[in-house]
């Protein structure tokens, strides 16, 4: 084995990931919906864990019960106190909320389907436009929504568990309550990306090799428990790859804002009103559709890097940098 062939291998996925999501720039639409279910995007579920821990539950735990993160529940607890009719219009106020999140909830698992199965045939040597990937997606609903609902609601019972731990830590504002806190955020975090990778393992196969949900919830647990660290060093360059990517997207921003600056000073020197307002339109409008395009870009580049990993470990699969590290140095150092 040569010095850096591991390493070289995460960089090939790496880079075939970024070509096929910079190539196939149509996968896009399916990536903008795929965001939305966090599909993908493991190195951010690192980040969003400490937030959620260290800046929501916090927050809500001062005077709320832990049930206040459950989304909609403050909406409801509102509509309650104000509103002249509460029963009549909390009746409504779910069944309104239902219908757009089922449709919601059908476009994004459709999109995470059409995704997969689109970089697959890619990968394969085909052509996949858009509506051959959303009538591949479609089929695939139900199964792909087990395998991620069943992976949301593990993470909110973590969440819910972590949160009941710092109201007990507020309380009494103890050495014993905050190591206590500290353990539980260190299972919430490990719970909460593992079960996001094993859920994207099974997604993959149940578009893949069309997989029943209970078979892709086992095989995706097992795959993830045999290559545990390899899914974490992929995690990890993933993550840091968001890093670079985003400081990018940030400069370029930077650079293509300075004559923008330059007529919003221009206009203010001017005193003309509307066309600080046209420019202020203007530029909202310009950074909301490049947010929306770089986390498109991101999650298609993501999944199709998931995707390829998931086809290298039930294939021939991969050794660990870190193990393969150790025993490269280790082999060094007997050789002294």
């Amino acid at each position: 084995m040569k010095k850096f062939e591991l390493a070289d291998g995460y960089w090939r996925i790496v880079k075939d990931s970024f070509n096929l999501a910079w190539r196939h720039n149509h996968l896009w639409v399916f990536g903008f919906f795929a965001t939305f279910a966090g599909f993908g995007g493991i190195g951010e579920i690192l980040l969003q864990a400490y937030n959620k821990v260290a800046i929501d539950i916090p927050e809500i735990s001062w005077t709320l019960s832990p049930m206040y993160i459950l989304p909609g529940a403050a909406t409801v607890s509102a509509i309650v106190k104000f509103s002249p009719y509460p029963l009549i219009t909390v009746i409504l106020f779910t069944a309104i909320a239902g219908l757009m999140t089922a449709i919601f909830i059908w476009l994004v698992v459709t999109a995470v389907g059409g995704l997969i199965a689109s970089i697959h045939k890619i990968r394969q040597g085909h052509d996949a436009h858009f509506a051959d990937g959303l009538r591949l997606g479609v089929p695939t609903f139900w199964r792909l929504f087990g395998v991620n609902a069943l992976a949301k609601i593990i993470v909110a019972a973590a969440v819910l568990f972590t949160g009941t731990n710092l109201m007990a830590l507020v309380s009494d504002r103890t050495f014993g309550s905050g190591l206590f806190f500290l353990a539980s955020f260190i299972v919430f975090t490990a719970i909460t990306v593992a079960v996001s990778v094993a859920a994207v393992y099974g997604s993959v196969q149940v578009v893949i090799e069309g997989a029943p949900l209970n078979k892709a919830l086992v095989d995706g647990s097992r795959l993830l428990a045999r290559n545990w660290l390899v899914s974490l060093e992929m995690a990890l360059l993933l993550l840091f790859a968001n890093l670079v990517l985003g400081a990018a997207a940030v400069l370029v921003l930077l650079i293509l804002s300075v004559p923008v600056v330059f007529l919003f000073l221009v206009a203010a020197a001017l005193s003309a009103d509307a066309l600080l307002i046209f420019l202020t339109v203007l530029s909202a409008t310009a950074l909301l559709f490049a947010v929306v395009i770089y986390g498109s870009f991101m999650t298609t580049f993501q999944v199709s890097a998931w995707t390829m990993l998931w086809q290298e470990l039930t294939g021939k699969g991969r050794r660990p940098l870190l193990e393969a590290l150790g025993a490269h140095f280790s082999g060094i150092w007997s050789k002294k």
